[in-house]
């Protein structure tokens, strides 16, 4: 089952990601001289990455600190399956944030807990408006032992708003 578990977690490529960030306004002020998002100096928005095995990430960071994700293979026809993942997150340095994201394992067919899914990471915002660094996801099993640990780096965009043509 271990293998199983460690399976689905590297295709899917999402655990529980917990964050920490303060509470700084995203949003660059429009026509006022205001930041880009080039520029921005927090993670607050909605992100899209792709992991090593070429499956993407959604993830949302909101101002009061907490993490919503979602992979492209939440829910497959192998078990177990993952839940949305729900953390939290914060600002530790000028660029650079704490996460924590969990997500349960479950059986498809029965919904019978699998264990669960957590992913701890420092994420830095780069110059040019990336996200990303350096995680590592831990998987237990149901009764809450610890099954296996393993790095699990990415890297994300933040998501525009794209104007109506």
């Amino acid at each position: 089952m271990v293998k199983r578990i460690f399976r689905v977690l590297l295709m899917s490529g999402v655990i529980g990601v917990f964050t920490t960030a303060t509470h700084a306004a995203q949003a660059p002020e429009q026509g006022s001289g205001g930041e880009s998002h080039h520029e921005q100096k927090s993670i607050v928005g909605s992100w899209m990455g792709t992991f090593e095995n070429g499956e993407r990430i959604l993830m949302s960071f909101t101002s009061d600190g907490i993490v919503l994700s979602s992979v492209q293979t939440e829910v497959s026809s192998t078990n177990p399956v993952l839940t949305p993942g729900h953390g939290v997150w914060i600002q530790v340095g000028r660029r650079q944030f704490a996460i924590t994201d969990f997500v349960i394992l479950y059986d498809i067919q029965t919904g019978e807990y699998r264990g669960a899914g957590k992913l701890r990471g420092l994420l830095t915002l780069d110059e040019a408006g990336n996200l990303g660094g350096n995680t590592k996801v831990e998987i237990v099993d149901p009764n809450g032992n610890l099954a296996i640990t393993f790095p699990h780096p990415f890297r994300l965009t933040r998501i525009t708003v794209d104007p109506l043509d």
